[in-house]
């Protein structure tokens, strides 16, 4: 009670610098060069019916940051293309701020504890120091919005899951580890974001994104921050992916779904062309689901008077 006590009181501490020091802050700096330029522009083309991905490449490998998602995060951003820069920048990163925040709270639920603010200000002080956290947010990219999106969604159902998909794939994996009812569901809801983006966006920019992450996915593989698996064995092609569906399949009857989507979101990052090194706090949900899951069979293991993880063998035998 003392170290949750201790840690909240270190989280509200945080909370107020973050508010009054990181945001003024990070809405204020030269972005030249960071994520946000690139989401600013994309909102800006979908309101102008100029084509989503031209120079995307040739932007890539200059070292700006163009607009790299799927089409449906740029028309979501749409409605913020007819405020200021300076504006959408204020507005991006208190977004990307509350991203972190939902995404220490995802955590917590993802532990098996309350969903409370003491933990939630605790849970937050920890995942400061998760490394690339930091990075990440000071960047301007996405990625907190989309991790907290899926930490919410592995104890949910398919929903969440296939609306995060549609912003950034990887989340869509987590749903090889769900029911048939939530991977329909998700397929649903991931099929129906991406078809609605048609009515503000052609299918030639779909086509366009495919050939965009072909190009990068081919040209980033020797990148020193590029620590995906495929980039560390020089592989290309679908064979990463394939070997991901052929994971997931033991793992559905082998861990619980929130642990095994937990790993398939992880593996499918690692498995990807591109994994930067600031991802790593994608690993803190498949260890607060195992967490979580070792607490259940302790309590567990105690209610029936059979001590330590050691008896839940007996417990499974007991049972049948």
């Amino acid at each position: 009670m003392m170290l949750r006590r201790v840690l909240a009181a270190c989280g509200a501490v945080l909370l107020l610098a973050h508010l009054l020091y990181w945001l003024p802050n990070h809405a204020s700096r030269d972005t030249s060069g960071l994520d946000v330029p690139g989401y600013y522009e994309a909102a800006g083309r979908v309101v102008h019916r100029a084509p989503l991905y031209d120079g995307a490449v040739e932007a890539f490998y200059s070292g700006r940051a163009p607009y790299i998602y799927p089409p449906p995060l740029a028309v979501a951003l749409s409605p913020l293309a007819r405020l200021s820069a300076s504006t959408f920048q204020a507005m991006w990163y208190a977004l990307v701020l509350v991203g972190f925040w939902c995404y220490a709270a995802g955590l917590v639920r993802l532990f098996g504890a309350r969903v409370g603010v003491a933990n939630v200000l605790g849970a937050g002080f920890l995942l400061q120091f998760a490394p690339g956290i930091a990075m990440s947010m000071s960047l301007g990219n996405a990625d907190a919005i989309v991790w907290a999106m899926c930490a919410w969604s592995l104890r949910g159902g398919g929903a969440l899951a296939g609306f995060a998909g549609a912003l950034k794939v990887f989340p869509g994996w987590s749903l090889l580890a769900k029911s048939k009812r939530d991977v329909a569901i998700g397929v649903a809801v991931a099929a129906a974001t991406c078809a609605a983006t048609l009515t503000v966006v052609p299918l030639s920019d779909w086509s366009a994104w495919v050939k965009l992450m072909t190009a990068i996915g081919a040209g980033g593989m020797a990148w020193h921050t590029n620590i995906s698996l495929p980039a560390l064995l020089g592989v290309h092609g679908l064979a990463p992916m394939l070997a991901l569906v052929a994971i997931a399949i033991p793992l559905r009857s082998r861990l619980s779904p929130e642990l095994g989507g937990a790993v398939l979101l992880v593996l499918a990052l690692w498995l990807s062309p591109i994994c930067w090194w600031h991802y790593a706090p994608v690993l803190l949900m498949p260890l607060a689901s195992a967490c979580r899951v070792h607490g259940v069979l302790q309590r567990h293991a105690r209610l029936h008077g059979l001590g330590d993880l050691g008896g839940v063998g007996e417990i499974v035998a007991r049972r049948g």
